[in-house]
C-alpha cells in the first residue's frame, strides 16, 4: 500500500504537505512542535485536515482508495490501556482484527506474540506496573496483533538511554522489514531515522522542506537551524576567497579551507568572492591525528584537544582550532591506538568534499 498526502494543511500547523509513503520505513524528522504529531494523526484519521486529503493506494488497485484503512498509531505514551494487563491489551487487538477466528486460534497467536516480544512472565501485570521499555514491547506486539495496513510511531524512543535506543532500533528495523507495510516514524533525532528509514522528510515550521535518503538530506541543510536538526555540530563562518566551477577556497580565521562543490550547491544560492558563507562539517567526517598526514585532498586544522567524552558508542573529541572548536566522533579503538588525551596537540583532518556550504551571509 502507498499512502499519499495531497495538499494537506491544518490550521496554522501544517502547510500544503505533499508526500508519497510506500511500503517502506519513512522517517519524519523535526523539532518539537513542528507538526509531526498532527501529521501522524491526520494519516491515522484521528484529525481531519483543514485542506487536502489522504489517499491510500493498494497494490494492483485501479485507482485511489479513500476508505478508512486499519492504521495503527503509537503515540509517545504508547496509548495502552493502563488498567488492563499485558495479555488483555494484546487480546483487545487480536479480537478486533480476527473477529471470525475461533478462540483457540487467537490464544495460539497471543502465545506467539508474548514469546516473540519477550513478554513472558509479564502477561498478568497491569500496564501501569511495568516500565517504559516493556510498554514499548506491548505496544509493538499489539500493533502486529491488529494486522495493520500501516503503522505510525510518534517518538517511541524518547528518553531511552543510547544503548537501549540501539537495541530497539535494530529490533524495530527487523520487525518492520518483516511486516512489509508502510511505517512512518517521527522523531527529533536524526540518528534514529538515519538508521531506520529508507527515506526521510524534514518537517520545518509546518512544511516539508527536504526529502530523500538520509545521507543525501544531511548534505542539503538550508539554514543553521536545519543543520542542527540534522545533527551537524560544526558550523563556521568563512569568507569566500575564490570561486571555481567545482570548488571554493575559503578563508576561515587564519586558515584556508578548500570545498569541493556538489552538483546542486551552486543552484541553491549565489557564490561570490568576498562574501561570508556558513559551512557545516559533519563530526563523523573529521579524523584526529597527532601528526598531520602528507596526503593530498585533505583540509588540515592544527589545534589542541579540549575534551574527550564518551557518547555511546563513540567518543566525542573537541579540538580547539583557529576557526573555533571542531567536534569529531572517534571509535574507542582509535582513542587508545593514537593515545588521544586532553591538552594534546593534534590535527583535525577532513576531505575537501566534507564541508557543506549552507548559506551566504
Amino acid at each position: 500500500m502507498v499512502i499519499k498526502l495531497v495538499e494537506v494543511s491544518h490550521k496554522h500547523v501544517l502547510k500544503k504537505i505533499n508526500v508519497s509513503i510506500p511500503n517502506l520505513i519513512y522517517g519524519l524528522l523535526g523539532k518539537e512542535k513542528s507538526g509531526k504529531t498532527t501529521l501522524l494523526k491526520i494519516i491515522a484519521g484521528l484529525i481531519k485536515p483543514s485542506k487536502g486529503e489522504v489517499i491510500f493506494e493498494s497494490e494492483g488497485s485501479s485507482g485511489p482508495n479513500h476508505q478508512r484503512q486499519r492504521i495503527v498509531f503509537i503515540p509517545h505514551n504508547y496509548g495502552l490501556f493502563e488498567d488492563l494487563t499485558v495479555r488483555e491489551n494484546i487480546t483487545f487487538a487480536l479480537n478486533s482484527s480476527l473477529i471470525k477466528e475461533k478462540k483457540n486460534v487467537k490464544e495460539e497467536l497471543l502465545k506467539k506474540l508474548i514469546g516473540s516480544f519477550n513478554l513472558k512472565g509479564l502477561e498478568g501485570k497491569k500496564i501501569r506496573d511495568i516500565n517504559r521499555v516493556n510498554k514499548l514491547k506491548v505496544a509493538l506486539a499489539r500493533a502486529v496483533a491488529a494486522n495493520p495496513s500501516a503503522i505510525l510511531l510518534d517518538e517511541p524512543l524518547k528518553g531511552f538511554p543510547a544503548y537501549l535506543k540501539r537495541t530497539y532500533l535494530l529490533k524495530m528495523k527487523k520487525l518492520f522489514s518483516w511486516l512489509k507495510k508502510p511505517v512512518v516514524y517521527a522523531t527529533t533525532d536524526f540518528e534514529e531515522v538515519a538508521y531506520l528509514a529508507s527515506n526521510i522528510a524534514i518537517l520545518y515550521k509546518g512544511e516539508i522542506i527536504l526529502e530523500g535518503p538520509p545521507f543525501l538530506v544531511k548534505r542539503k541543510p538550508k539554514n543553521e537551524e536545519i543543520a542542527e536538526i540534522l545533527g551537524i555540530k560544526n558550523l563556521f563562518k568563512c569568507e569566500i576567497n575564490q570561486v571555481k566551477t567545482n570548488s571554493l577556497m575559503l578563508k576561515c580565521g587564519g586558515c584556508r579551507i578548500k570545498v569541493n562543490l556538489g552538483e546542486t550547491v551552486a543552484e541553491n544560492f549565489p557564490l561570490r568572492e568576498g562574501e561570508e558563507i556558513l559551512i557545516g562539517l559533519p563530526s563523523e567526517d573529521v579524523d584526529i591525528a597527532e601528526i598531520a598526514p602528507t596526503i593530498t585532498g585533505q583540509n588540515i586544522l592544527e589545534g589542541k584537544i579540549v575534551s574527550i567524552s564518551y557518547v555511546d558508542p563513540l567518543f566525542e573529541v573537541i579540538v580547539e582550532t583557529e576557526i573555533g572548536n571542531v567536534v569529531s566522533l572517534v571509535p574507542a579503538i582509535k582513542i587508545f591506538e593514537k593515545k588521544l588525551r586532553p591538552h594534546m596537540n593534534v590535527s583535525a583532518i577532513f576531505s575537501y568534499s566534507s564541508p557543506i556550504p549552507i548559506k551566504t551571509i
